[in-house]
């Protein structure tokens, strides 16, 4: 699209007790928007003791938490904006819950995020915003490596995320 603003929604709240009546709805909803919106729903969000909490429940083979925390952290900004119009300290938990094997119990795992943090990471992606409308400008990328690069869709014709990649088993290798 042609707007590079970086619009956040979660769907409004829905009040069938049937979960897959609402995982249809909350699928529903975010097929009615472009790429020009980033949506999510947060699986869970109240107060707890006084501080907000956000879950998101993962249904995948594998799931931690640090893999997940730009997202949980996203999550947790908005939450927090919505429901007390400002950054707030807030609690941020995934809920892995593989489904298969079929006898695997749930496990919780978390963190705390403090607003400190939610306030970089909202200035890192307003960074990155600005980034890419230089890039589209200049046709000058400024590349870094990073987290995010585990994973990009692009990262396996990335010159830098291979070089990157290369260093790092070098080091591996020769013990450094």
């Amino acid at each position: 699209p042609e707007s590079l603003s970086v619009k956040y929604c979660n769907p409004p709240a829905h009040t069938t007790a049937d979960a897959t009546a609402r995982r249809k709805y909350a699928d529903a909803w975010k097929e009615g928007f472009d790429a020009a919106w980033v949506v999510g729903s947060i699986d869970f969000g109240m107060e707890l003791i006084g501080r907000p909490w956000v879950d998101d429940l993962k249904t995948g083979r594998f799931a931690e938490w640090r893999d997940y925390q730009a997202q949980q952290t996203a999550y947790a900004a908005m939450y927090s904006l919505w429901k007390f119009g400002e950054l707030r300290e807030t609690r941020s938990t995934i809920t892995h819950w593989p489904r298969y094997p079929i006898g695997v119990q749930p496990n919780r795992t978390g963190g705390v995020l403090t607003v400190a943090y939610m306030t970089e990471f909202m200035h890192r992606l307003r960074e990155l915003r600005d980034d890419i409308r230089k890039y589209r400008e200049t046709g000058n990328p400024r590349l870094s490596y990073g987290e995010h690069c585990r994973f990009c869709p692009s990262r396996a014709g990335c010159d830098l995320y291979q070089l990157q990649t290369l260093s790092t088993r070098k080091d591996e290798t020769d013990g450094s």
